[in-house]
């Protein structure tokens, strides 16, 4: 992986790292969670490449069921790794969401 640009540190959006680490390959995962209630069973891990995929499917159904227009909308379920894609895809689609 090359290294990053020092220039851009600060500048970017979460959205567009997400992307960047996804592209180059990034080997840390994104985020694990347990598979079951049990943590003795183990853990999944989510990878930037999964991550970014979900986000943009996300911009994309905000974009088709929303129009192309700022909105803002409110978000109802629960605080796990659907909040987070729902978040960047709002960021990346230039909305809002409230929660």
């Amino acid at each position: 992986m090359e290294s990053p640009n020092l220039e851009t540190y600060g500048k970017r959006l979460l959205p567009h790292i997400v992307d960047a680490r996804a592209k180059a390959g990034y080997s840390q995962p994104f985020a694990m969670y347990a598979k079951s209630i049990d943590a003795a069973e183990g853990f999944r891990s989510v990878s930037y490449a999964q991550i970014a995929n979900a986000v943009n499917r996300a911009s994309w159904w905000l974009d088709t069921e929303l129009g192309e227009k700022e909105h803002t909308f409110v978000y109802f379920g629960p605080n796990d790794l659907r909040y987070i894609i729902f978040v960047l895809a709002t960021i990346k689609t230039n909305r809002k969401v409230v929660r």
